[in-house]
């Protein structure tokens, strides 16, 4: 995820970001926290006062336990308010990796009107 102007961005529960994804079935809740530019303990509340830059990209590692359609939700703090960004990502089998399962599409997705 990408952040262009990046300063903004302020830790939010611990983390620059929190990602919520559940499958079609409703049955698969995963819960995941951006990686970069996070101090080495984690959930530090207060990033901003310990010198630590807001980044302008994040990496989330998530392991998608079976292929589908998942929608997921970020959520970031910018500017002292929670921006919650909804997605919609497919995952296929990936080919020679087992039961592995990997993203093939990650689509931004509208929000209602």
């Amino acid at each position: 995820f990408r952040f262009p102007g990046g300063a903004d961005l302020e830790p939010y529960l611990g983390a620059w970001a929190h990602l919520l994804i559940v499958d079609e079935s409703l049955d698969t809740f995963l819960h995941s926290h951006a990686m970069d530019g996070m101090p080495s303990a984690a959930h530090i509340h207060h990033m901003a006062m310990m010198g630590v830059a807001p980044p302008e990209s994040l990496a989330m590692k998530v392991n998608f336990p079976h292929p589908g359609l998942y929608r997921m939700w970020l959520q970031t703090q910018r500017d002292g308010k929670v921006v919650t960004t909804p997605y919609v990502v497919r995952v296929r089998q990936a080919e020679g990796a087992g039961s592995r399962s990997v993203p093939s599409a990650l689509t931004k997705a509208r929000r209602p009107k």
